[in-house]
């Protein structure tokens, strides 16, 4: 930090060029930190969704609940979401291909008649 402000006070126009590229990297160094840790966390969200698809299921009770259509309805958001852009599954839990699970649970839940 002292190195930045003494080239800001020198005023002069390659000092300023190189406080404004180690400013940007500054900033890009703290956008790959804030990436990592949304990495980590998206990770663990899918994790969690993943081994717990049972609970977004529409029949709670063997009748057929609004807070069940609702999740299932908030996991076919996110699914659709990431889907958008197959590398996000892949970054996201790269451990296994879920996609196809996730995909046919859904078509499984969303063709129900009841659902449908």
């Amino acid at each position: 930090m002292n190195f930045n402000i003494t080239i800001l006070l020198q005023g002069n126009i390659k000092d300023r060029r190189l406080s404004n590229i180690m400013t940007d990297l500054v900033e890009i160094d703290m956008k790959t930190k804030i990436n990592a840790i949304a990495q980590k966390h998206g990770r663990l969200a899918l994790k969690w969704i993943h081994e717990n698809l049972e609970h977004f299921n529409p029949w709670q009770d063997n009748e057929l609940s609004m807070e069940g259509v609702q999740s299932l309805a908030e996991l076919a958001i996110v699914f659709t979401r990431i889907s958008k852009n197959n590398f996000l599954w892949k970054a996201l839990y790269p451990e296994s291909d879920i996609k196809k699970e996730w995909f046919q649970y859904l078509k499984q839940q969303l063709t129900l008649p009841a659902v449908a």
